[in-house]
């Protein structure tokens, strides 16, 4: 059946179905974790949400594009990985906010316990510890995907969880305390240095699998580590300008 759902030609023509596509691996990885792994489910989803994407990151190896033009060059690839990338992240969101909280302290117990401790959280008072804290955690996700290659596939799957138990965890706690018009309201105003940040921690995951596919096909390395740096680079960029945002301009 998924191998249907993932023709080639439809993720070609369409990017966009890699969005739907993310939010169908996701649902289907927790279902199943939850009745193969009653006790815990939490890596399990994630592995699964894995295994049914992995077949798109070894795809992505033939659509590089001999043009001058960065962006042009990995503009497939960004592509897919950024839609499969958010509606992973939006579906595990969306179960966590509606789920039961029984069900949801099981299911997502080793994202919970990322979250408490701070990975992905935004608490830290002053600019300078919450930059060399983004920017330690997005080396970490550039050298994972270096040395995992298409297999940070599952990286970017954990990401996107950890990233939707974020998301669900205030969903669900604004709904409840404030109602539906203050999740509308408090997701606005964290919007102008959250977005910055996660889009950061994805490029960096990016510029580590374009270095991890030059290794294997050993040519046009140079070029490729170039590309890698220049990618990083605005990635480092996108975590110095969220920290102004959250710290000095939103004072949060």
């Amino acid at each position: 059946m998924l191998d249907v759902i993932l023709r080639e030609e439809l993720v070609e023509k369409r990017p966009s179905y890699a969005f739907a596509l993310g939010i169908l691996f996701s649902t289907i990885g927790i279902a199943v974790s939850i009745l193969m792994f009653k006790d815990s489910p939490s890596f399990p989803a994630v592995f699964l949400t894995t295994l049914a994407a992995a077949p798109i990151a070894m795809r992505m190896r033939k659509k590089e594009e001999k043009t001058t033009n960065l962006i042009k060059r990995y503009e497939y690839m960004i592509g897919i990985y950024a839609y499969l990338f958010f509606g992973m992240a939006v579906s595990f969101a969306l179960w966590f906010a509606i789920l039961p909280a029984g069900f949801v302290e099981i299911i997502f117990k080793e994202q919970l316990l990322k979250f408490t401790v701070g990975y992905f959280t935004f608490a830290t008072p002053d600019f300078i510890s919450i930059t060399i804290n983004n920017i330690g955690l997005m080396l970490f996700f550039f050298l994972l995907s270096l040395f995992y290659g298409s297999g940070s596939m599952f990286l970017l799957a954990w990401n996107a969880s950890v990233l939707g138990v974020m998301w669900g965890n205030t969903i669900r706690g604004l709904a409840s305390v404030i109602g539906p018009i203050g999740v509308i309201t408090n997701t606005l105003k964290a919007f102008p240095y959250l977005f910055p940040e996660v889009i950061a921690y994805f490029l960096a995951a990016v510029a580590g699998l374009m270095l991890s596919f030059a290794f294997t096909r050993k040519k046009d390395f140079d070029q490729t580590l170039r590309d890698a740096l220049k990618v990083l680079a605005v990635a480092i960029i996108l975590i110095l300008v969220s920290g102004v945002i959250e710290t000095i301009i939103l004072g949060f």
